[in-house]
């Protein structure tokens, strides 16, 4: 018998869904990341989307915008551990 684990993958990919869960889960963790480990430019960091290896972050105004750019290799490489070819870069923009 297959466990949960092992078959909810299996399912999102049969119904075409396994990319876009696996973007929103990307998403999440770059989030919770920022919150916990930079918690003071988290509040104006908002990661939005993950699209052809790329993350979106939207910032707040342009300091938020170089506080991230400087804290994009360390994201990077914390998004890469799970997957090293998830995630390739990391975009941020202003809001």
């Amino acid at each position: 018998m297959d466990h949960l684990s092992s078959l909810i993958p299996k399912v999102l990919r049969k119904r075409g869904l396994y990319d876009e869960a696996n973007a929103s889960m990307i998403v999440y963790r770059a989030k919770k990341w920022l919150e916990e480990s930079h918690p003071e430019p988290a509040s104006m960091l908002q990661p939005h989307a993950l699209k052809d290896g790329t993350l979106t972050v939207i910032c707040e105004h342009s300091l938020a915008q170089q506080e991230g750019t400087l804290l994009a290799p360390e994201l990077l490489r914390f998004l890469q551990r799970d997957d090293q070819n998830a995630v390739r870069e990391i975009r941020f923009i202003r809001k």
